[in-house]
């Protein structure tokens, strides 16, 4: 088992080294560095958790709260320190599903 989580280590440094996790980072940073960027991800993430709460017990979001979701998602377009961060958070998920399945193949009989 230490084997195990020894490799797992080493992977996750290995993973650490590439472009898309750096990218990531990147992106990561300037968005913390734009208040604006910040209020709008902060705004966007607490309507799309609110959203999925409710999608979970069947109901949806009132219509005031669905018009301002669909203004902040536009808003959220327009923002290019979120759409490099969308951009980024795709690549590096790429990534992972890519080890993941290269991981999985290996448990195959």
């Amino acid at each position: 088992m230490d084997d195990v989580l020894a490799r797992a280590a080493d992977l996750g440094r290995a993973v650490r080294a590439t472009r898309p996790f750096a990218a990531l980072r990147e992106a990561e940073a300037a968005v913390m560095k734009d208040a604006d960027s910040v209020k709008l991800a902060g705004a966007l993430s607490a309507l799309q958790q609110k959203q999925s709460a409710l999608a979970r017990e069947g109901k949806s979001l009132p219509d005031d709260e669905r018009e301002s979701l669909r203004k902040i998602l536009a808003a959220a377009a327009a923002d290019p320190r979120l759409q490099a961060l969308s951009k980024a958070q795709a690549e590096f998920q790429s990534l992972v599903d890519s080890v993941s399945r290269a991981m999985l193949d290996q448990l195959k009989p």
